[in-house]
C-alpha cells in the first residue's frame, strides 16, 4: 500500500488481479474527528469530532449531510440492530 503526499489517496496492491485499486481516503469530517460508527445497512457513517457536531455521511457518495447538535465534546458511540 502506498499513500499520496497529499494524503487523499490510497493505493492497494491487488496481486491476485494483476490490478492496483485507488481509494480516496480524504472526507470532510468534524473539527478534530474523534469516533465514528456506520449504520447496520451501511448507508451512513457518523463521525463526531471535537465540537458539539456529529457528521453523517452518505456512503453512496461519500458527501457529508448536514452536522446534527449533540451538545459538547460527543462521547464514543455504536449502533445496536433491534428486533
Amino acid at each position: 500500500m502506498a499513500v499520496a503526499p497529499n494524503g487523499r489517496t490510497l493505493y492497494v496492491l491487488n496481486w491476485g488481479g494483476d490490478t492496483v485499486t485507488p481509494i480516496r481516503v480524504a472526507i470532510p469530517a468534524p473539527h478534530q474527528p474523534f469516533t465514528l460508527a456506520i449504520t447496520p445497512n451501511g448507508k451512513t457513517l457518523y463521525v463526531t469530532g471535537g465540537t458539539n457536531l456529529l457528521t453523517p455521511i452518505r456512503t453512496s457518495n461519500n458527501h457529508p449531510a448536514t452536522p446534527i447538535v449533540v451538545g459538547a465534546a460527543p462521547s464514543p458511540f455504536a449502533f445496536a440492530v433491534v428486533g
